[in-house]
């Protein structure tokens, strides 16, 4: 949407994964009605908005992304985006299927602070539990993204909202904090780890 709603994009992705409701939000509502299930003609409004794109999810997304962005910044100013406590206390009052999840502050410096954070991010993951990073500027966090599995080779599988892709990130990268080209930024500075 813009350069302060990644971490509004992470948390809509984090409510569809955890609440059909969402999903079926950003679909629309004509969507949400077939869904409920009028049958019929609706059943396959709703079959065909779930195979691809529902006409006007942008404008829908655009619009979820704002909300969120409010909601998730209420102590703190909008233009600044989104701190890991607005993140998981938005995901607490809004998408309790979610579970709580906690901040973990990382120092990227330390090997062993490191590789513990690393380690706890993998165990959610692989477990199915999406995990947002905030990745970030030497001194400076800046962007959000989300950690949604581990590949074959050990790579995780991270959606980077600005791209809206899906990226493999080589944790290699992360220990020689050299996340730039995959994340846009070097550091890691939080994760956000399901309880």
């Amino acid at each position: 949407m813009d350069g302060t709603t990644c971490g509004s994009a992470v948390l809509i992705a984090v409510a569809a994964w955890a609440d059909p409701a969402e999903t079926l939000r950003l679909d629309g509502e004509r969507d949400t009605t077939a869904a409920a299930g009028l049958g019929g003609a609706g059943a396959a409004v709703a079959s065909g908005a779930r195979a691809g794109v529902a006409a006007g999810f942008g404008s829908r997304y655009d619009a979820r992304q704002k909300q969120v962005h409010q909601e998730s910044t209420r102590f703190w100013p909008q233009s600044l985006g989104t701190t890991p406590w607005g993140m998981t206390g938005w995901l607490r009052r809004n998408v309790p299927a979610a579970g709580p999840y906690r901040v973990r502050l990382v120092d990227d410096l330390a090997p062993s602070d490191l590789d513990a954070a690393l380690a706890e991010a993998g165990t959610a993951i692989a477990a199915g539990r999406p995990v947002p990073l905030l990745v970030g500027q030497p001194l400076a966090p800046r962007h959000y993204v989300l950690a949604l599995g581990v590949l074959d080779d050990g790579q995780w599988r991270v959606y980077e909202p600005t791209s809206g892709q899906i990226r493999a990130l080589d944790l290699r990268l992360v220990r020689e904090r050299r996340l730039a080209r995959v994340l846009g930024f070097d550091r890691l500075h939080a994760v956000l780890l399901p309880h």
